[in-house]
């Protein structure tokens, strides 16, 4: 059997996947493109796309939707993308999320938050782009023990940080 094809978008320093896409050079990346402009890659050829803390950086989501659905093999290939949860109680309490922006982008010109994100912006997404079989979990990625138990206090998921779905390609 063939060894797997994943499609890593905006790798960043993560080794995971078969091909690993970046707007810039990184050790991990073995391409380097702008996403914006679509995926440089023919179609139905990646069993599997990851896409982490990617998506909110984008400003044209529904194009990008598209292209991932494009790349993906027919009848089962599926897309696994993580983003921030705009529900999240601290971006709101401390303004965090606009501190991250404006941390970031003094780092890189062009590394900008556009979107915040619920559970429903991210299903209209995945479906107007063709995929089925949507999974959507509140993800926590908060490593200290203590905030991690204070955060999974809070009600509603506002302790969780990130968004995580699992679609594939009708």
């Amino acid at each position: 059997m063939a060894e797997k094809r994943v499609l890593n978008v905006g790798c960043g320093q993560r080794f995971e996947g078969t091909d690993r896409i970046d707007f810039m050079k990184t050790p991990a990346t073995t391409k380097i493109c702008n996403i914006e402009e679509g995926l440089p890659y023919e179609d139905n050829i990646f069993d599997k796309i990851i896409c982490y803390r990617v998506l909110e950086h984008l400003r044209d989501l529904k194009s990008f939707m598209e292209e991932c659905y494009r790349v993906l093999k027919k009848g089962g290939g599926e897309m696994h993308l993580q983003t921030d949860n705009a529900g999240f109680l601290i971006f709101h309490i401390k303004n965090d999320h606009n501190l991250y922006v404006e941390r970031q982008t003094k780092k890189h010109i062009d590394n900008h938050h556009y979107h915040l994100f619920v559970p429903s912006h991210l299903k209209y997404l995945f479906q107007m782009a063709g995929f089925k079989n949507i999974k959507i979990n509140y993800v926590q990625v908060q490593k200290n023990m203590l905030k991690r138990i204070i955060q999974n206090l809070l009600p509603f998921n506002m302790g969780k940080e990130e968004i995580k779905v699992v679609a594939v390609k009708g």
